[in-house]
């Protein structure tokens, strides 16, 4: 695995015995100090990361999020390369990587790039425990289109902190309620990639006027098309995040939606769907029993919100983040991202899940 280089200096060692780990970036750094005499190399030993991906799953994108964890998190980096078309094969390669920091000296990332066929990955933990940095935990990011089952034996019991995109486990509610069992330390990049739509949210609903109004809503109606295989998996973290706000009670499942009620005692309408056909994605209140006063949020290039009280309605714009996971890790760590409401919003979202899988009669 070729990992694109995106630092200043990269010096690389191929085919390491696993116990030379260790050793081999102990001569890196050395041979980094003699090539370039006029610089100053630093090992950051501040903390450990692990990230763990299918073979099949590699491409540009994912290589060069793999050069920014490198850059953004430094420390020790586990990179975890399995090949399923492979039961024993097993190889270790190591590089430095390093970029020059504001002062104009070069911090090292240490990056150990392990592929492994599906039996040999069971050496890899033992590996990982022997090399870590000392005295620091391990985060763990699964990353590729689906998390192969065999990662959550092996990599789960050490992962302090999960980072993973909900789409990885769709339609696969067992694991992921797995993974909410863990560790409260989840970082669902799904999450992170629908702040936007929270935020807006947050701001039309912000005054005492507009709380107030919300134990008039008659109707909630969630629908995305423009997220392609994870639009229906999205619209319902979204539903989910608003029924643990509001606390609405899942009373009956119908053909397009759900019925909930208000702690108040008022019924309230919930459609949840995934509209291929459409190319904006949609959020919308009705209040009232006409439901001509309505709060509406719509996103395509930019969030439109629509807000028609007493006959007048009052429509902003503002700008919405397209963010890639690759540009969903970077603000997280750079900025930061709250997941204080993630487990309650999507302990109700697999809630609805379950209950319009039952209604279908899937299994």
């Amino acid at each position: 695995m070729t990992v694109m280089n995106t630092q200043n200096y990269t010096l690389s060692s191929t085919d390491i015995a696993p116990a030379q780990i260790t050793a081999e970036f102990d001569s890196l750094l050395e041979r980094l100090d003699q090539k370039h005499t006029g610089d100053i190399f630093h090992r950051s030993d501040t903390s450990n990361f692990m990230i763990c991906v299918a073979r099949t799953d590699l491409n540009s994108e994912r290589e060069e999020l793999i050069s920014l964890i490198c850059r953004l998190v430094a420390g020790r980096v586990f990179v975890v390369c399995i090949d399923d078309e492979s039961s024993d094969l097993f190889g270790v390669n190591i590089s430095a990587q390093c970029h020059q920091t504001s002062d104009g000296e070069f911090l090292c990332a240490e990056l150990v790039e392990i592929t492994a066929g599906r039996k040999a990955l069971e050496r890899v933990p033992s590996i990982v425990h022997a090399h870590a940095l000392v005295g620091f935990p391990i985060d763990v990011l699964f990353l590729g289109d689906r998390i192969p089952s065999i990662c959550f034996e092996h990599f789960l019991p050490f992962a302090e902190k999960v980072f993973f995109h909900g789409a990885q486990l769709a339609g696969r509610s067992t694991q992921q309620r797995h993974l909410l069992e863990h560790t409260d330390q989840l970082i669902d990049l799904l999450w992170v990639q629908l702040a936007g739509w929270r935020g807006e949210l947050k701001e039309v609903f912000g005054s005492q006027r507009m709380v107030q109004l919300l134990t008039e809503v008659g109707k909630i109606e969630i629908s995305f098309g423009s997220r392609g295989n994870y639009g229906e998996l999205s619209s319902y973290y979204i539903a989910g995040w608003i029924l643990d706000r509001l606390q609405l009670n899942v009373v009956a499942v119908g053909a397009r939606g759900f019925e909930c009620q208000m702690p108040c005692g008022s019924s309230v309408d919930l459609i949840c769907e995934h509209r291929s056909d459409r190319t904006l994605d949609l959020v919308s209140f009705q209040f009232g029993v006409q439901g001509d006063e309505y709060v509406r949020i719509s996103s395509g290039k930019y969030f439109e919100t629509q807000v028609s009280l007493a006959g007048i309605t009052r429509t902003t714009h503002n700008e919405q983040d397209a963010l890639s996971v690759t540009h969903c890790l970077e603000n997280y760590f750079l900025v930061g991202e709250s997941v204080v409401n993630y487990r309650g919003a999507i302990e109700r979202a697999l809630e609805l899940q379950s209950l319009r899988s039952g209604f279908q009669g899937i299994e």
